[in-house]
C-alpha cells in the first residue's frame, strides 16, 4: 500500500458489488473506509465494475454504464464469434429477442459455434430452448450465474420473499410495471419503492420512462424459476380492471392510465380469456371496455382477437358476453379502417346477440357492419344485410333504434338505386336524434337523382337553416355539405367554397370531417381553375394524414383520388395517370372499391384525351365491373359526390362509353 503513491496506478475491483454489499454493516464500512483510502493516495485511480450502481460515498465517482448495444455494433459481436453463414435479417431476429444485451449475444454466439449450428438449427433451438441457451458457459461467462449472483446479495436478501414476487411480476408483463402507480399494483406489498429501488440498484431491473423493467435475458431466466410470485398478479388485476370501469370518451386520468399501461392491460385480458379464472363476466366486461379505450384513446392493432374468437357460446351469457367483445372489436377496427374484419366480427356479433334475444344491441352491430360495406363501395351488400335484419328483427326494435337501423339502409340505397327516391329516409323523420338529418338527406337524395332542381333543394335547405345551424356539429355538417353541394351545381363555386370554409371552421377538432372538407375545398378549387390553391389544400391534407397514426385509409384514399383529378383538370395528365394509378394499387390493398372505381374512370379520361380508345374502354370496362360488385348502376356512379366527380362535360368519355354500351345492347 505503501508504494501506491510512488507512480501513476490503476487498482481495479472487479465485482465489486461482492464486497460492497456486505451484510454487517461494521464489515461494510470497513470496505468503504478502505476504497476511500485508496482513492486518496496520490496518483492512484480506482476503477470498479458492479452490478449495483451504490459505491463509497465519499469518492468522486465517474458513473459510466453499460447499455445494450445499437443494432450493428451487437451484429459485428456476434459474427466475430460465430461464422457460419447467417443474414442480418436473421441475426436482428434473434438479437432483438435478448434486447441486443452484450453477455447474452457472447453466449448464444459461443454456443452456437461450438455445437456447429447451422442458422436453421441454430434458430430452432433458439424458439424451442430459449432459456438453456442462455445458462451455458462458466463462471461469469454464464447468464445464470451473473443473475444468482444479484439475487442472492445481502440487499436483495434483505428485502425477504417479497423482492422475487415482485420481480416475478415484472417479468410478466411486457411494459414491466409503472412507477407512478406502484402503491396502487400492490397494496399488499409494504415496502414496493424500496423493492424496486434496490433491485434497480443491483441491475435485475431498470427503469425505462415511467416503467420499471428488465432485459428479455433476466426475463427468461425468472421464468425457469419455480417463484410462486404471480399471487401478486390479483392485485394488479383489480387495479387494471377498475381503471376499466368507468373509462369513456372524455379525456381524464383513467383514459390516461390506459394509454400508459395498454400492452399491460392486453397481456392480462389476453392471459385471463385464455386461462380463466372464475369471474368470466368481469373479464369480458374489461376486454369489451379496453377495446373502446383503444379506440377512443389509443387507437392500434390488438392481439385479442384470437382469444376472443375462441371464448365459448354454450350459455345465453357467454353468447352475450362473448357478443360484447366482439362489438367492442369491430368498434375499434372501424377506426383502424380495417373495414373487412368490421363487417366480420360486427355480423358475428350480431348472430349472437339475435340469439339472446338482445335485437336492439343486434341492430347496433348490424348497422356498423353497414356502414363498413358503405365505407368500402359495396352497397347492395349493406342493403342485403341490413334489409334481411330489419325483416327477422323488426317486431322487436325500440323505435329508436329502428329509426336508426332504417337510416343507414336508405344512406346505401340513395348512394346506388335511382328506385323509390321520394321515399327515403321519410320513416326517420320522427326520430329526434336523426330528424334533421333525415329532412337534410331525403332533398339531398331528391336533388342528385334528378326529383328536384339544385334551385329548389338550396331553397328549401335555407328554409330550415336556423335548426340545423343550432343543433350538434353532425347535423351542421350534413346541412353544409349538401347545401354546398346545391350551390355548385347551379355553378356558384365561389359560394360553395365559403360553405366548405364555414363548415371547417364549425368542426375544427373533428378530425375526420376537417380532412373531408379539406378534400371538397381542394376539389372545388381545382374546378374553377386556381390549380395552386387546390394542391395547397391537398398537401396540407395529406401533411396532416401522415403525421395522425389514427388516420382513416378511406380519407387517405380519397385525397389521394382528388391529387390526380385536380391535375387531370390542370391538364399535367403525367401527374393525373402517376397519382391515379398509386390509388388503384391502394385501393387494391384495402379493398375500396368506389374509390378505386371513381381513379379508374379518371385514367380512362386521361386516355380518351390521348386518343387511345382501346386503354380508355378497358379502364372503363374495370370501372363498370367495380360498379356491378358495389351494386351500383354505373349511370349513378358518384351520383351523390357532385363536388369530386368528374365534369362530365369535360371529361365526356365515360358518359359517351356508357351510351355506346347501351346503343350496342
Amino acid at each position: 500500500m505503501t508504494n501506491l503513491g510512488l507512480s501513476s496506478v490503476l487498482v481495479v475491483l472487479d465485482n465489486a458489488e461482492t464486497f460492497e454489499d456486505a451484510v454487517d454493516r461494521n464489515e461494510a464500512m470497513r470496505i468503504s473506509d478502505f476504497i476511500v483510502h485508496i482513492a486518496n493516495i496520490r496518483g492512484a485511480t480506482i476503477m470498479l465494475t458492479s452490478r449495483t450502481s451504490s459505491n463509497a460515498r465519499r469518492v468522486s465517482w465517474t458513473h459510466f454504464d453499460i447499455p445494450p448495444l445499437e443494432r450493428e455494433p451487437a451484429r459485428l459481436s456476434f459474427r466475430e464469434i460465430y461464422h457460419n453463414e447467417i443474414s442480418d435479417k436473421e441475426i436482428d431476429k434473434l438479437l432483438a429477442a435478448i434486447d441486443f444485451h452484450p453477455l447474452s449475444i457472447s453466449i448464444l454466439a459461443y454456443t452456437a459455434r461450438e455445437n456447429r449450428w447451422s442458422a436453421k438449427v441454430l434458430s430452432d433451438r433458439w424458439n424451442s430452448q430459449r432459456s438453456e441457451l442462455l445458462q451455458s458457459g462458466d463462471g461469469k461467462d454464464n447468464l445464470e450465474f451473473t443473475i444468482r449472483l444479484s439475487l442472492e446479495s445481502p440487499s436483495v436478501k434483505a428485502l425477504g420473499h417479497d423482492a422475487l414476487r415482485v420481480l416475478r411480476i415484472i417479468a410478466f408483463f411486457p411494459q414491466g410495471i409503472n412507477q407512478d402507480h406502484l402503491t396502487r399494483l400492490f397494496p399488499s406489498v409494504l415496502r414496493i419503492s424500496s423493492i424496486t429501488d434496490t433491485l434497480c440498484r443491483v441491475s435485475l431491473v431498470h427503469t425505462s420512462t415511467a416503467f420499471v423493467t428488465m432485459l428479455a435475458p433476466v426475463r427468461l431466466f425468472l421464468e425457469t424459476l419455480p417463484i410462486a410470485g404471480l399471487e401478486l398478479l390479483k392485485d394488479v388485476r383489480s387495479m387494471y380492471y377498475k381503471s376499466l370501469e368507468e373509462i369513456s370518451r372524455e379525456k381524464n386520468s383513467r383514459a390516461d392510465f390506459l394509454v400508459s399501461d395498454h400492452l399491460n392491460i392486453e397481456c392480462l385480458i389476453a392471459i385471463d380469456i385464455a386461462q380463466p379464472p372464475p369471474d368470466i363476466p368481469n373479464i369480458t366486461s374489461a376486454c369489451r371496455r379496453f377495446l373502446l379505450g383503444l379506440k377512443w384513446h389509443k387507437p392500434r392493432h390488438t392481439s385479442l382477437r384470437p382469444v376472443i374468437s375462441s371464448l365459448p357460446e354454450e350459455t345465453s351469457s357467454e353468447k352475450a358476453s362473448k357478443a360484447e367483445c366482439l362489438f367492442a372489436l369491430g368498434c375499434l377496427f372501424y377506426e383502424l379502417s380495417n373495414f373487412h374484419f368490421a363487417v366480420e366480427v360486427q355480423s358475428a356479433a350480431s348472430t349472437l346477440f339475435v340469439a339472446v334475444g338482445k335485437h336492439n344491441d343486434a341492430a347496433v352491430c348490424a348497422s356498423n357492419a353497414a356502414l363498413a360495406y358503405n365505407t368500402l363501395g359495396y352497397f347492395s351488400r349493406a342493403q342485403q344485410l341490413l334489409h334481411d335484419f330489419i325483416q327477422s328483427s323488426r317486431q322487436y326494435l325500440d323505435e329508436k333504434r329502428k329509426a336508426a337501423t332504417c337510416f343507414v339502409l336508405d344512406w346505401s340505397r340513395m348512394h346506388s338505386s335511382s328506385k323509390d327516391i321520394d321515399k327515403l329516409f321519410l320513416h326517420t323523420m320522427d326520430d329526434s336524434w336523426h330528424r334533421l338529418k333525415s329532412r337534410v338527406h331525403h332533398w339531398h337524395a331528391r336533388m342528385h337523382h334528378g326529383y328536384n332542381t339544385p334551385e329548389e333543394v338550396q331553397k328549401y335547405l335555407e328554409s330550415i337553416r336556423l335548426d340545423c345551424m343550432s343543433s350538434d356539429v353532425w347535423d351542421c355538417w350534413a346541412f353544409l355539405r349538401v347545401l354546398a353541394d346545391s350551390v355548385f351545381l347551379q355553378h356558384k363555386f365561389d359560394v360553395a367554397f365559403q360553405l366548405l370554409a364555414q363548415a371547417q371552421e364549425l368542426v375544427n377538432g373533428n378530425f375526420s370531417l376537417t380532412t373531408s372538407i379539406l378534400t371538397y375545398k381542394s376539389a372545388v378549387a381545382s374546378h374553377v381553375g386556381d390549380y395552386d390553391l387546390s394542391r395547397d389544400i391537398s398537401k396540407r391534407c395529406i401533411d396532416t394524414l401522415n403525421v395522425v397514426a389514427t388516420s382513416s385509409s378511406t380519407d387517405y384514399l380519397r385525397i389521394l383520388y382528388i391529387q390526380g383529378r385536380n391535375e387531370l383538370y390542370a391538364r399535367d395528365y403525367s401527374k393525373a395517370q402517376r397519382f391515379l394509378a398509386g390509388v388503384v394499387a391502394h385501393c387494391d390493398t384495402c379493398g375500396n372499391i368506389e374509390t378505386k372505381a371513381f381513379s379508374l374512370r379518371a385514367l380512362g379520361e386521361v386516355k380518351v384525351l390521348f386518343g387511345d380508345k382501346t386503354k380508355s374502354n378497358e379502364y372503363f370496362v374495370q370501372t363498370m365491373q367495380l360498379c356491378k360488385e358495389g351494386g351500383v348502376p354505373p349511370e349513378l356512379l358518384g351520383v351523390c359526390e357532385p363536388m369530386i366527380q368528374l365534369d362530365d362535360e369535360r371529361f365526356p368519355g365515360w358518359k359517351r362509353f356508357l351510351d355506346e354500351r347501351i346503343t350496342i345492347e
